[in-house]
């Protein structure tokens, strides 16, 4: 077995056979003389960028501490499939181009999905009859190689692609085996009156797949939630929501809801006997070391069971400098981080990053010096040295009760998940100005409405004059796909169709989604955090307390240089990093 064998160096006859590679040029030949050399050497003598533009690039690498090729690439001078071609031919790897290059089914069938990715490799053609081609995105990647030998008996040889390109077929392998796990499990459904004693372990087993692959393939799809909803025919409908949008995937046959429903209760703890009830449960998903939370509830509907799963993946609770907030936004939540005491609110409708805003500032504050306590319902990420509480108001564990229990505990950092009511907000601004760093949920849709929500839910507006250091408001926009933008020119005429009716400024250059198999024809791929940081000063304190409204108290901290939700928005349209048809959706302009 070789993972440095060129692949593209094929006899005739070999590339005259039937699932072989029928375009040579799709593999970049290997130069012996770049093997080991710097990155910036080797683009430049594969003609991709100047000396100058290296230089440059070298400069930043050494101030930022990043590779020279990914600020080569984040700088616009060199594509992904450059960059790829340029690593491939330091580390003595041919490199693959997935999107001109035919696939050989009998290769893609050489290893099942999961494996597939599991190890970040897909077979994608057999060079001869003892050997096969596999595309990979990291040149490190070596475990894969010798593992897939040993699966398939074969030798193999590595060739590199970019990791955007692998994640687009391992998607398109996550799907098709959804697909396939369907058409299996119905196969054995119907044949099951005919096996006999075999018939339940068979079904079984086939439930069991489905149920897998449809979970496998969300986290391939990056779902944030999964939706299985019956329909009038006794089907269930499965949908993912990816980037804040639910899409179909598979409908699952009447046979086989029951037996999907009892296998994810089972999962999570629940009672299977129980259909008519809601219920709620949690469980884990995935290989050891990249497992990821399910929280699962369940709920009686005209047609039958509907589920919810909520995929909470703890790794994708990024640091602040990466939420998206912009400098003046950042700044604000850093200063007040820094403060001993007072409440930082974080506020917006459902699902606009909220949670994910308060676990990366306590992440940022847990250090051994401090004692951080949570009351959250439920706990989506478990933070190691933070104490975190459940809700559970079937025992009496309520917000308000839980949060007068902690105060005696002596915590320096306090998050309270959401504030719902009176009494909550009550202990919760009461602890703010006795010493403590609360942190805290509301659902209002701007910063400025947060404060006078506070004091419409009974809370004395002087307490939270005195209290509150700054209101983040949120919202997540779809990012543009960068693999298939097209250019635009946005005008005032484009901003007030928008719903910016007061844009004044002049037409600027900026990006419309397309749709490419990269981003499932979508357009967008991720999302990004738009931020408005609310900081109360003097004159906002007072303003609070006379009882301004919140609309003179956004435009008088506007005034005082804070960046709105809309201005936050038409900057990231400006930088090329959202749509403008997405920021009026997200920051409701229409």
């Amino acid at each position: 077995m070789s993972s440095s064998a060129n692949p593209s160096r094929l006899s005739e006859s070999q590339q005259r056979e039937p699932g072989v590679i029928r375009r040579p040029h799709a593999l970049a030949p290997v130069s012996g003389s770049l093997v080991g050399r710097r990155i910036g050497e080797i683009v430049v003598s594969l003609g991709f960028a100047t000396e100058d533009q290296v230089n440059t690039a070298v400069d930043e690498a050494r101030e930022t501490g990043r590779p020279t090729g990914r600020v080569l690439y984040d700088r616009g001078t060199i594509s992904k499939d450059q960059l790829a071609q340029a690593i491939a031919a330091r580390t003595q790897l041919s490199y693959i181009d997935l999107k001109n290059i035919e696939l050989e089914e009998r290769a893609l069938n050489a290893i099942d999905a999961r494996s597939a990715i599991k190890y970040r490799a897909v077979p994608i053609q057999y060079v001869d009859d003892d050997t096969l081609l596999v595309a990979i995105s990291e040149p490190s990647n070596v475990l894969a190689v010798d593992d897939i030998s040993l699966m398939t008996g074969l030798n193999v040889r590595a060739g590199l692609t970019t990791e955007d390109q692998l994640e687009e077929l391992l998607s398109r392998l996550s799907k098709n085996d959804v697909v396939r796990a369907t058409e299996e499990a119905s196969r054995v459904s119907v044949n099951s009156s005919e096996v006999g004693e075999h018939a339940d372990s068979e079904d079984e087993t086939a439930s069991v797949n489905l149920l897998d692959s449809i979970l496998t393939n969300a986290l391939r799809q990056r779902a944030s939630d999964i939706h299985l909803d019956p329909l009038e025919n006794g089907s269930v409908r499965v949908r993912y929501r990816i980037d804040g949008m639910t899409h179909d995937t598979t409908n699952v046959a009447p046979a086989l809801a029951s037996r999907i429903f009892a296998r994810m209760k089972i999962l999570a703890n629940m009672d299977i006997s129980i259909r008519h009830v809601p219920q709620d449960g949690r469980a884990t998903f995935g290989e050891e070391g990249s497992e990821v939370t399910l929280r699962i509830a369940t709920l009686p509907t005209i047609y039958g069971e509907s589920a919810a799963v909520r995929v909470l993946d703890r790794k994708n609770v990024p640091p602040l400098d990466r939420l998206g907030l912009d400098q003046v936004a950042y700044d604000a939540l850093q200063r007040a981080l820094r403060k001993p005491h007072g409440a930082i609110l974080a506020t917006g409708p459902t699902g606009s990053g909220k949670t994910t805003t308060l676990y990366a500032a306590m992440a940022q504050l847990n250090t051994p010096e401090r004692t951080i306590i949570t009351i959250e319902d439920p706990v989506e990420y478990p933070l190691p040295g933070v104490k975190q509480v459940q809700v559970n108001v079937k025992r009496g564990l309520t917000f308000a009760a839980g949060l007068r229990t902690m105060l005696r505990s002596d915590p320096d950092v306090v998050m309270v998940g959401e504030i719902r009511d009176h009494e909550t907000a009550k202990i919760g601004i009461e602890a703010a100005l006795t010493g403590r760093l609360v942190l805290t949920t509301l659902h209002t849709n701007d910063s400025a409405s947060a404060v006078t929500r506070l004091a419409e839910m009974g809370v004395e507006r002087y307490l939270v004059a005195s209290s509150v250091e700054c209101v983040a408001a949120s919202r997540l926009a779809r990012r543009l796909c960068t693999e298939c933008r097209e250019p635009t020119t946005i005008d005032a005429a484009k901003m007030r169709e928008a719903g910016y009716v007061d844009f004044e400024g002049a037409a600027f250059e900026a990006f419309d989604p397309v749709g490419c198999p990269s981003c499932s024809n979508t357009g967008y791929r991720g999302r990004s955090g738009i931020y408005e940081v609310l900081t109360l000063d003097d004159q906002i304190r007072e303003m609070l307390i006379e009882r301004y409204p919140s609309s003179a108290i956004e435009e008088t901290a506007r005034k005082n240089g804070m960046v709105t939700l809309k201005d936050s928005a038409v900057d990231r349209v400006k930088q090329g990093v959202i749509s403008l048809s997405e920021a009026a959706r997200v920051t409701n302009t229409d």
